[in-house]
């Protein structure tokens, strides 16, 4: 059983020793610089490099109505700002099915003789 404990600890040392180490240090810097692609100048807030515009958007027009969209984020061309305006709006597409109409049931007329 000694052995069996000794082995333990060992094998748990090597693992936090790997965790301790952490991953490459390009890769972590990578992924911070990947965390913090979009920022908005107005409340720092950031955004992951695989947002989209319309979560920018959504961000602009809830947090910061008021500004304009370069003000949030300058990055947004002019040209980006004139086609998205232009675009026609889509009605959304409800996410569940309506609910059936749920129909009467026949009591049971209990028969006995």
């Amino acid at each position: 059983n000694g052995q069996k404990s000794a082995a333990a600890r060992e094998r748990n040392l090597e693992k936090a020793r790997k965790l301790a180490k952490g991953s490459d240090p390009a890769a972590r810097a990578k992924a911070k610089a990947d965390g913090a692609a979009y920022k908005c100048m107005v409340c720092m807030q950031t955004f992951m490099c695989t947002a989209k515009e319309s979560a920018l958007r959504t961000h602009h027009e809830n947090k910061h109505s008021k500004k304009a969209v370069s003000d949030c984020f300058p990055h947004l061309s002019a040209a980006a700002l004139a086609k998205a305006a232009a675009a026609p709006v889509k009605a959304a597409a409800p996410k569940f099915k309506p609910d059936k109409e749920v129909k009467e049931k026949k009591k049971k007329v209990n028969r006995r003789g």
